[in-house]
């Protein structure tokens, strides 16, 4: 008896179903042991979100403006409502300062900071101020963020370059070397340099002992203008009171944002921070400090971090407009990556500070 068209398209239909189920059963018994991880994390994030508001507060430290680093708090408040967020915007080494006076005082006020693997950070460790935290059992986390083992959890890699004002550097004046900084029409005041003489370091390793030493000396002859942190340089370029100015790659994308007539310098090479967030040991709020650091490495807080204050990796993937800056200039950087660098970052930095005269503030 002929097979209707019916029964054949049953039967396919079952083979189908079947041919699924071959699939897809291995495929759902392989999953399930990762949909119960995440669900676990998930379960444990809420139960640290709980804890957190019931601290009801936290005290967050940025290198950045309060006015740039506000929306960043907004949307923290935003995705756990119930956390005051109480902001400190100073330079990273002074708060690092504070913290070490206030944990000898017996009283530490600051919950989570934004800094770099620096000196400090050293100061920092040596002194157990930073708190060791693994947020595996609440999200998971790319190893190559974590450092400090386990107590800075990356976010972003701080530049330094060379910027200059576009209406008073004419193309055929832009510097492109060190060297080039030393000519007389840079003198009297057009050149900012910062007090922890950023940038300036990345040549005690490229150059060695006796080149840059001879160079910071005839530097200095140029009457630089020297800056609290490097913000101000950024600041100066745009209002068109610096010509020259050492300032970090993300600071100075964001006053060409806003339209200022600011570019980079081909000038290299250049050191790049590896930036992020710490915790701090016996803070008042740590569970709150915990839930910040995790919610620092999620895709939302890195693209608030992009959007508004400019802050990026330095390295390809990386394709934002600060990472296209760098490299289209092809700098030569010099990674501040472990304690070892970062402490002979700080001999630098006070031999750099000698011989320019620099009295840190």
């Amino acid at each position: 008896m002929p097979v209707s068209w019916q029964n054949k398209r049953e039967g396919g239909f079952k083979m189908k179903r079947k041919c699924l189920i071959v699939y897809i059963v291995p495929l759902v018994l392989f999953l399930a042991p990762f949909w119960g991880e995440c669900a676990d994390k998930a379960a444990s994030l809420q139960k640290l979100y709980q804890a957190a508001k019931q601290e009801g507060k936290i005290v967050v430290h940025s290198g950045a403006t309060i006015e740039l680093f506000t929306p960043l708090a907004d949307l923290f408040k935003k995705r756990y409502p119930g956390i005051e967020v109480q902001l400190i915007a100073v330079p990273s080494p002074k708060i690092a300062t504070q913290i070490i006076t206030e944990a000898a005082a017996g009283k530490v006020t600051i919950d989570v900071a934004k800094g770099e693997v620096e000196y400090y950070t050293n100061e920092l460790m040596k002194r157990n101020l930073m708190r060791k935290i693994n947020l595996s059992d609440v999200m998971d986390v790319d190893p190559a963020n974590v450092y400090l083992d386990g107590r800075l959890y990356q976010e972003d890699n701080k530049v330094t370059v060379i910027g200059y004002n576009s209406n008073l550097v004419p193309p055929a004046d832009v510097p492109k070397t060190w060297e080039d900084l030393l000519n007389p029409k840079w003198k009297g005041g057009k050149m900012f340099f910062t007090q922890q003489g950023l940038s300036l370091s990345a040549l005690w390793p490229e150059w060695g002992e006796s080149k840059t030493t001879e160079y910071l000396k005839k530097l200095k002859e140029q009457g630089l203008v020297i800056t609290i942190s490097p913000r101000p340089g950024a600041d100066k370029l745009a209002n068109s009171e610096a010509y020259l100015a050492c300032t970090f790659a993300s600071t100075l994308y964001t006053v060409l944002k806003a339209g200022a007539p600011v570019a980079i310098s081909p000038i290299s090479p250049q050191m790049v921070l590896v930036a992020g967030t710490y915790a701090m040991e016996n803070s008042p709020h740590p569970n709150a400090a915990k839930l910040w650091v995790a919610w620092s490495q999620t895709p939302e807080a890195r693209a608030a971090r992009w959007e508004y204050i400019g802050e990026t990796m330095a390295k390809p993937p990386e394709s934002t407009a600060v990472t296209k800056l760098i490299h289209e200039k092809g700098l030569k950087l010099w990674y501040v990556a472990t304690p070892e660098i970062a402490a002979m970052r700080g001999e630098n930095q006070t031999k750099t500070q000698k011989l320019l005269g620099i009295v840190p503030k």
